[in-house]
């Protein structure tokens, strides 16, 4: 039987990008995309060979956006819960989700090193 793995990775980095999701089969998406070129960011995700994922990652991204908009992890939670239920390990599910609240808090930060 073969099985696939999914990673979506978060990186909070200093680097002159800023905070950054890294996507399984595409690049390295920064926050400061996500706020300033979501449009212009969906349209490659549509035009690379994603197969079936460009409707997974869109998704994601809308819930993202949404996060940074209203500077809460809600609609991440949200995504996670429906399409991915079965495979969130509900022990750590608390975890996750505070952790995914603090990153949100950190990329909305008035405060933060502007793009």
């Amino acid at each position: 039987m073969e099985t696939s793995v999914q990673s979506i990775i978060i990186m909070n980095n200093n680097a002159a990008m800023g905070p950054q999701i890294v996507l399984p089969f595409f690049r390295p998406i920064s926050i400061y995309e996500i706020e300033d070129n979501y449009d212009e960011l969906i349209g490659e995700v549509k035009k690379a060979d994603l197969d079936e994922f460009q409707d997974e990652i869109i998704s994601f991204l809308d819930a993202f956006k949404e996060s940074l908009e209203i500077k809460h992890a809600e609609p991440l939670f949200n995504y996670f819960l429906f399409n991915h239920a079965t495979s969130i390990d509900a022990s750590q599910i608390k975890e996750v989700f505070s952790a995914l609240n603090d990153f949100i808090a950190h990329a909305t930060d008035e405060g933060r090193p502007m793009h």
